[in-house]
């Protein structure tokens, strides 16, 4: 060895009291003193090291910026120590790379400066922390499998008991439904019994006094009684036209038989119809516009519609009073607007809200024939023709019924 004595001695301390292994260079890199286990740790004979450059225990492609931090270090030495704590990767004998922990301490002898190294094999511990790293991706791969697999389950049993919940919600509303059915159809029967058997006993009895007027000074009664037939029969030819009306509504559009008309035609003919129920005391107004207005849609059905909301205005209005039918062109909206306002028994507040149902009857409105079908089929024949009504009233008032109609129904 190039050192004196008083550095073996010294570094014959470090390398012989230390069991952990120990390299001693000086400050042009060069090995100035080992021990045996650095040689075990590397795989080399002390004659191949000693006096040699330490770079040969560094992998090649770690050499150049190592000289660097070399440098760095025994320029700085005092102030930090390079790689302390660290995990390196030195070069063994045989070229495999052996992952170490280096700390280094900085050493002055007789002003001469010495670094000294404490080399650590670490090939058991970083083999460890790759076996537990490796274990630790295993189980979190094993458990995001788990989860997904679990929350798969979940969202498995999640929709059933979703789709169990629509079943039974479709089974309760059938059973509602069927009830409502039932609480329909029996008071449709009792609205039917009494609709017909009312006016047919009515002619019955009136037939049966005309066979009583035999004599020619009785033809006044005699012809009283054909009118009271003739109006009950015009009453049953009514109500088995609202029948068929409702019966055309589950159809769709393609029931309805489209043609061009005149709006002032039809509004004539309706209101002309409607003045053969009026009472004496009873007086129809008509406001229709001065124009010529095309429209395009089922003038059979708009003609029932405007006939059921006319007539219910005539037949609540009680013996007086005046019920206007008016018609107007939005031309800017392509609509056709359609009123009948009376000034009758109105419709009580809280019960507006079912006025559209079917065989719905206002309160105040039972004892007067009808059978609370005209409505309910008047807004779903609008409905399917692009159309709407709504209305105001107010109870001992009167009501106002608007209908809204496109002039001409797009296809």
């Amino acid at each position: 060895m190039s050192a004196s004595s008083s550095y073996e001695q010294l570094f014959e301390i470090f390398t012989t009291t230390i069991s952990e292994g120990i390299l001693v260079v000086d400050k042009d890199s060069r090995v100035i003193a080992l021990n045996k286990q650095l040689l075990e740790t590397f795989g080399y004979e002390r004659e191949d090291l000693e006096g040699k450059s330490f770079e040969v225990l560094i992998p090649e492609m770690y050499r150049e910026p190592h000289k660097d931090h070399f440098k760095g270090y025994i320029h700085d030495h005092s102030k930090r120590r390079m790689a302390s704590g660290r995990i390196l990767y030195g070069k063994h004998k045989d070229g495999d790379k052996v992952p170490i922990e280096v700390g280094l301490t900085p050493v002055k002898i007789e002003g001469e400066l010495f670094v000294v190294a404490l080399i650590i094999d670490v090939t058991r511990k970083y083999e460890t922390e790759k076996s537990i790293k490796k274990q630790n991706k295993a189980l979190e791969e094993m458990v995001m499998d788990r989860t997904e697999q679990l929350n798969k389950t979940v969202d498995h049993l999640t929709r059933e008991c979703q789709k169990r919940e629509i079943a039974e919600n479709k089974v309760r509303e059938a059973l509602k439904r069927e009830k409502e059915l039932n609480a329909i159809k029996t008071s449709f029967m009792q609205m039917v019994s009494h609709e017909f058997k009312t006016p047919l006993s009515g002619i019955l009895t009136s037939a049966m006094l005309i066979e009583k007027y035999s004599n020619s000074e009785q033809q006044d009664k005699r012809l009283k009684h054909l009118e009271s037939i003739k109006r009950k029969v015009q009453h049953l030819d009514a109500l088995l036209n609202d029948f068929l009306a409702v019966e055309r509504l589950g159809s769709g559009r393609d029931n309805y038989r489209f043609s061009q008309f005149w709006l002032n035609d039809l509004m004539e003919e309706v209101a002309e119809e409607t003045e053969q129920h009026l009472t004496e005391e009873q007086t129809l107004l008509k406001e229709f516009p001065t124009e010529s207005i095309s429209m395009y849609q089922d003038r059979v059905v708009i003609n029932l519609i405007l006939s059921n909301v006319l007539n219910n205005a005539v037949k609540y209005s009680g013996d007086t009073g005046n019920i206007v039918l008016r018609a107007e062109r939005l031309a800017d909206q392509g609509l056709i607007k359609i009123q009948v306002t009376d000034n009758g028994m109105g419709i009580p507040q809280e019960e507006q809200q079912y006025i559209f149902s079917r065989y719905f009857r206002a309160s105040n409105a039972k004892n007067i024939q009808g059978t609370g079908i005209g409505l309910n089929m008047s807004k779903k024949h609008l409905q399917n023709l692009g159309g709407h009504i709504f209305f105001t009233s107010r109870e001992g008032e009167g009501s106002v019924f608007t209908i809204m109609l496109p002039e001409i129904l797009q296809q």
